[in-house]
């Protein structure tokens, strides 16, 4: 059946990297907002894969730099983040605004691959103590968002999470990034819904 809402871990602090990826999930009160579809699917080899896609109101300009700018992810996401947008790079974050960033208690994800506008691969290399799942099975794991243009002044924005085969620990990072995904998902296609209405427009991220 569908993952039952999370509840918020202890010492957990503000809202979603990605993916809101620890925190965004434990306040996610539905596990799939309006406007999210859940599309995840498995494999013929029983492995799980986590697929939430969601259409924004917002050229894919907008959405790229609101998920891959310090300015644009901190607008809607985390008070803290530093990103260093090229392959090697990563995505530092903290859902704590006194945490400071280097420091070895924030989020921060490896960049894989990326395809400026289209793609952006990631995977966690560390991530804070008290998170309700084992980290080191998470970090087994990568997360791709695809960009996907539809005319001017709207984009499709889909996450992507895997591999996750079968067994208890794998089943637990999944439950927990169901409900994080489509909370970043809801949360981001409202973000730019309300910018696209104030007529805020990507260089202005």
């Amino acid at each position: 059946g569908r993952p039952v809402p999370i509840r918020r871990p202890a010492g957990a602090s503000g809202v979603f990297a990605l993916a809101l990826l620890f925190a965004a999930a434990a306040r996610a009160a539905d596990p799939v907002p309006e406007g999210v579809v859940d599309q995840s699917f498995a494999l013929p080899s029983g492995e799980r894969v986590l697929q939430m896609t969601t259409l924004v109101e917002a050229p894919v300009a907008a959405a790229w730099a609101a998920l891959t700018t310090d300015a644009g992810f901190q607008a809607w996401a985390v008070p803290l983040a530093r990103i260093d947008l090229r392959v090697g790079g990563s995505i530092e974050s903290s859902y704590d605004a006194k945490i400071h960033l280097g420091s070895g208690k924030t989020i921060r994800n490896e960049i894989v691959a990326l395809v400026p506008e289209r793609l952006l691969v990631i995977r966690n290399v560390q991530a804070p103590q008290g998170v309700p799942f084992d980290v080191a099975t998470f970090q087994q794991t990568q997360t791709a968002m695809l960009f996907e243009p539809l005319d001017a002044t709207r984009s499709r924005i889909t996450l992507l999470s895997g591999r996750f085969p079968e067994g208890a620990r794998y089943d637990g990072v999944y439950s927990f990034f169901f409900a994080g995904n489509a909370y970043t998902l809801g949360e981001l296609r409202r973000h730019l819904a309300q910018r696209s209405s104030a007529g805020v427009t990507a260089e202005d991220a």
